[in-house]
C-alpha cells in the first residue's frame, strides 16, 4: 500500500494523504489532508474526518471530527458514526483529560484541508444508541480501514452529511508498524 501511496502521490492522483506514528506510549500521531469541492458554502465552515472501520463502509465506527471553523472545543472531537447519525461518545475506563484525542495543528487553504492529532490507541465507550453496549476500539488489536470524509457544519456547528469521502484499498494493520 505504501508503494501505492507514493506513486499517487507523486502523480498527484489521491483524494487524501495520512501518515501515522506509533508514539510508544499507546497513542499514534495522524496527519491527513485532504482536498474537497467547497460547493456553494463558505469554505470556512467545513470538516474534516478520519474514521476507522473494520470493513471498508462507514457505520459503527469510531471518527475523529476536526474542524477550524470555531465551533467545536477543542477542534477535534471523538464521534461514533452509525448508518445516518453521528454521536460525540464519551471515552470511558481510566480518566481521559482528551477523551481520546489530542488536537495537534490545522490549516485550511483553498480546497485543501490539514489536520493533526494524537489518538489513543485503545478508545472505549457505551454504545450511544442502546446507551449499554461497551464499544472497543484498539488499534493495538486489529486490522481498520481508514475513511477520510469532508463536508459542510450544519446552522449549529455540527458535521453534516459528507459531501466527499474515500478509503483505503486495504485495511491498516498498526501493529505492524515499527515502533
Amino acid at each position: 500500500m505504501q508503494s501505492q501511496l507514493f506513486e499517487n502521490v507523486s502523480k498527484q492522483d489521491c483524494a487524501f494523504v495520512a501518515s501515522w506514528a506509533d508514539n510508544g506510549d499507546q497513542t499514534f500521531t495522524f496527519e491527513v489532508q485532504a482536498a474537497f469541492d467547497g460547493g456553494d458554502g463558505d469554505d470556512g465552515d467545513r470538516y474534516l474526518a478520519l474514521g476507522f472501520s473494520e470493513d471498508s463502509a462507514m457505520g459503527e465506527d469510531t471518527v475523529v471530527t476536526t474542524s477550524l471553523a470555531g465551533t467545536f472545543d477543542p477542534p477535534s472531537q471523538l464521534y461514533w458514526n452509525v448508518a445516518a447519525s453521528l454521536y460525540t461518545v464519551a471515552v470511558t475506563g481510566p480518566p481521559q483529560e482528551s477523551n481520546g484525542v489530542d488536537f495537534l495543528d490545522g490549516a485550511q487553504e483553498d480546497s485543501y484541508y490539514y489536520v493533526s492529532f494524537v489518538r489513543d490507541s485503545s478508545i472505549s465507550f457505551t454504545n450511544p444508541e442502546d446507551g449499554t453496549a461497551t464499544v472497543d476500539n484498539d488499534l493495538g488489536s486489529g486490522s481498520y480501514y481508514l475513511l477520510v470524509a469532508t463536508g459542510p457544519l450544519d446552522e449549529a456547528g455540527l458535521p453534516d452529511q459528507h459531501d466527499g469521502r474515500d478509503t483505503t484499498e486495504q485495511p491498516v494493520d498498526f501493529t505492524a508498524l515499527p515502533a
